[in-house]
């Protein structure tokens, strides 16, 4: 992968072998290396050979993204335009500055421009000097466009990880004062494609978080659009492009916007598809967003058979990503297993996956799945008849609830409803105690600060299905 071999000193290969050994091991274990190398001179001094080895790295690291990363490409562009200025080669100075710039506007990586334009006055070409300085006012104008909505993009998202689904009036207020804000008020403010990433993430989300989903689908859509229209945005932007078309098809399933929706997984896919052409962590997006939303899709429409053939593509890329994953979508992705083996009625795989997510311990993970997945494994421990354990499951589960601060009323009606009921017996006193939380759940599902909990685990089709003894999937098809 390195071509460490334009580095290594008098001829010798040390470096590569021991880069080549260090690379082998599972963990560092430096007495092995030792091991390996014992008798010969270099290792006497492995500190110092380490070091260098790690020079050499850095120096393949540059060397392979300045062909690949277009802000490495640009700063060794400056430093070749400085070299040549400073010795007075102007004529090819003034070529690798048109080229810098070309790439900085085509890239819009407008942080450049000033840098560029610093060494272009130099270059005693006094008649466009008025010029270089309105352009370079231009980009830090388009820069200071940018960095706002930056700054409002990193509030939106820092308010949805800490109130993933709005509880009180205040929270939904906050994000009224994000919107209110005027760079919001026309998409024509947003003047570069940059900009614009930020203002249809903002709008989008801002409106999901407040119920307004047609209009969040609205924001996602057009932004999807403007990118398509444009296949160097496409090619340039696919980082961006991604996760759009995942909010897009998000949108589209909570409007029930399936056959959009479908086709969306099927654009994240082709992109998937390119091969060699695409790097590792656009792999794993790919990843990540088709597999999780195929799999809510074939939930929301009750094909669970054709959900468990997601499942066994999301399990090979688990094993495959291992350790590469962000904990928060590896926890979506067990989410989603658990609840599509919880559909096809294989309980014992089910918990597996659900215990996968209760025993996580990163502190970051959203509150609303914490609470939802320690809700469904005591729905799983009722289905199993474990009662003799269901009582010390549902005070553990109460006490991290309250803890939380944040107790749902589903929460605490089903939590009431195991714990008075897990004893019974009788088929016609669970089926009328069935039907009691049936109708008292329905009630929160009108409920704006309630009916989000419901997305988490479609507990009122559960109770459907055990009501009318039909199986789950075919309750939710019903229903669509």
């Amino acid at each position: 992968m390195f071509a460490l071999a334009t580095y290594t000193r008098n001829g010798q290969n040390n470096y590569i072998r021991l880069f080549d050994a260090i690379a082998n091991q599972i963990e560092y274990d430096e007495e092995k290396i030792k091991k390996q190398f014992k008798g010969q001179t270099f290792i006497k001094h492995l500190p110092s050979e380490k070091n260098y080895l790690f020079s050499l790295i850095q120096k393949s690291l540059r060397q392979y993204h300045s062909q690949t990363n277009i802000d490495v490409t640009l700063k060794e562009l400056l430093i070749d335009a400085e070299v040549l200025q400073e010795k007075s080669l102007y004529d090819q100075c003034r070529k690798v500055l048109a080229k810098a710039k070309k790439l900085a506007y085509n890239y819009e990586r407008f942080v450049f421009i000033p840098e560029i334009i610093r060494i272009e006055s130099r270059l005693y070409d006094l008649d466009s000097i008025e010029k270089l300085a309105d352009e370079e006012r231009e980009a830090l104008k388009k820069m200071e466009t940018i960095n706002r909505l930056r700054v409002l993009s990193n509030k939106v998202a820092r308010l949805v990880a800490s109130a993933h689904h709005l509880r009180k009036e205040s929270e939904v207020t906050e994000f009224d004062n994000i919107l209110s804000d005027t760079i919001l008020s026309d998409e024509n403010k947003a003047d570069s494609f940059t900009a614009k990433i930020y203002f249809y993430y903002i709008n989008g989300v801002c409106h999901e978080m407040k119920g307004d989903l047609e209009k969040s689908y609205d924001c996602r859509k057009r932004f999807v659009e403007i990118t398509e229209a444009n296949s160097q945005w496409m090619d340039i932007h696919v980082k961006n492009y991604l996760p759009a078309l995942n909010n897009l098809a998000i949108s589209q399933m909570e409007l029930k916007k399936f056959d959009e929706m479908s086709d969306t997984i099927y654009k994240i896919r082709a992109i998937g598809e390119k091969g060699k052409k695409i790097s590792e962590d656009i792999q794993l997006s790919v990843f990540i967003f088709s597999s999780i939303l195929e799999m809510n899709y074939c939930l929301k429409t009750g094909e669970i058979e054709n959900g468990i053939y997601a499942v066994k593509e999301a399990e090979a890329g688990l094993q495959k990503f291992s350790g590469k994953i962000h904990k928060q979508y590896e926890i979506v992705l067990h989410n989603s297993i658990k609840h599509i083996y919880f559909g096809a009625g294989d309980l014992k795989k089910s918990l597996f996956w659900s215990n996968m997510v209760i025993n996580e311990s990163t502190p970051d993970i959203r509150e609303d799945i914490q609470g939802m997945a320690r809700i469904f494994n005591l729905i799983l421990h009722y289905e199993f008849g474990n009662t003799d354990s269901l009582e010390y499951f549902i005070k553990s589960t109460y006490r991290f609830l309250l803890k939380r601060k944040r107790l749902y009323k589903v929460e605490s009606i089903v939590l009431n409803y195991l714990r008075k009921n897990a004893q019974l017996y009788s088929q016609k006193e669970i089926l009328e105690s069935f039907q009691k939380l049936h109708a008292e759940l329905f009630l929160l599902t009108q409920d704006p600060y309630e009916k989000k909990a419901f997305e988490e685990f479609d507990i009122i089709s559960w109770l459907e299905s055990k009501i009318e003894k039909k199986s789950f999937g075919e309750i939710v098809r019903r229903k669509i």
